[in-house]
């Protein structure tokens, strides 16, 4: 499984996005509120660039970006998949936001579909403080306890014990990409209302001390959730415009701080703990 490692960024900041849905127009309010300096800093993606918002195609050219590195996700797994011939995938993609290919042209979208192809599965990161953190889309599967050394060995046995844990079938496609087990039970609730969940041993298990922090999407919050080892901040970007409680989420794993953008501006949120 394609995984990056990134060193420690001793110039300047890391920050996660949310799933951004070709919501440009947020993500660069955003950056203008946390003064992101694209010479510097740095902004991990947990992926789903394009599709439904109203400029996709900006958010695909972030790709292109030295300073924005995104992981694969669901949507791209659609778009590439239709253009390498697959029907099922061209029906998927265009009833979930990927109709605004029509207005681009070919040879833009092969690019698009090539360079998504290629894009990690997995990102780990390390910070100036000695600590990780991983990016990816969706989650992993519970069954298979990993370790950060795990994600980064060459051995065999480590590297199939991650494709197993991550390439799981979820029902609509890898649990890396697709999964929903975690947060679906969270999904378009306040969770600060939710009180006494009770974890699966399972997941007590594959959250351990030798698994650094998870940031991943896909699942929309309404707020950013935390839940053990894992923060999903995809609070549904491509929703804002209609409803105020929803916004594109950053946050800056080093020192643990959100924010949200909507149409009302950035505003400094919290992440809620299940």
């Amino acid at each position: 499984m394609k995984t990056i490692q990134f060193a420690t960024n001793t110039a300047g900041r890391d920050f996660v996005v949310g799933d951004l849905h070709g919501c440009i127009d947020l993500f660069n309010a955003a950056l203008a509120h946390i003064n992101f300096d694209k010479t510097k800093d740095r902004m991990f993606s947990v992926g789903d660039l394009g599709d439904r918002g109203p400029n996709s195609p900006a958010c695909m050219d972030l790709m292109y970006a030295n300073w924005f590195h995104a992981v694969r996700s669901n949507h791209g797994d659609l778009m590439s998949g239709y253009y390498e011939g697959n029907p099922m995938c061209l029906f998927n993609w265009s009833r979930n936001g990927g109709d605004w290919a029509e207005g681009v042209d070919e040879q833009t979208m092969l690019n698009y579909a090539k360079r998504d192809k290629k894009l990690p599965y997995a990102l780990t990161v390390n910070l100036i403080d000695g600590r990780k953190f991983h990016v990816i889309h969706a989650e992993f599967s519970t069954a298979v306890p990993l370790t950060d050394s795990m994600l980064a060995s060459k051995d065999i046995n480590f590297i199939s014990k991650v494709e197993k844990a991550s390439f799981t079938d979820s029902g609509d496609g890898p649990l890396i990409t697709w999964g929903r087990v975690i947060f679906r039970q969270f999904f378009n609730n306040n969770v600060a209302a939710i009180g006494g969940h009770i974890f699966p041993k399972a997941h007590l298990e594959f959250f351990n001390t030798e698994l650094s922090h998870i940031y991943s999407g896909h699942t929309v919050m309404k707020q950013p959730t935390r839940y053990l080892g894992q923060t999903n901040i995809d609070t549904g970007a491509v929703f804002s415009a209609n409803e105020d409680s929803f916004g594109l989420t950053i946050t800056e794993p080093l020192t643990d701080r959100f924010w949200k953008t909507n149409n009302n501006g950035t505003v400094e949120t919290t992440v809620i703990d299940v």
